[in-house]
């Protein structure tokens, strides 16, 4: 699935559908990835800086929705943690 968005250019747009939707089908529990970790990890190793800008404008959009604000911290907290994630978007 995510081979094809990145050989097909995944858009802000099409990357924000597609983990908005992987995140409202998961049930998080600590210790266990998720398909939405998995998207972001591998989408990270394409192009983390990009990915890091996503998600900062998903978390803006979406910090009145708790379930999804929820998931996206959960994701951004077990994501692997380099220098630039460590000290913040």
């Amino acid at each position: 699935m995510l081979d094809q968005l990145l050989k097909d250019n995944l858009t802000e747009k099409q990357f924000t559908d597609e983990l908005i939707r992987l995140i409202a089908q998961e049930s998080f529990e600590y210790g266990i990835d998720t398909k939405a970790d998995m998207f972001i990890r591998e989408y990270m190793i394409h192009n983390e800086h990009v990915t890091k800008h996503w998600l900062f404008r998903i978390y803006k959009a979406y910090c009145k929705s708790i379930p999804i604000l929820l998931g996206l911290l959960r994701i951004i907290f077990t994501a692997p943690k380099t220098s630039s994630f460590k000290a913040g978007m």
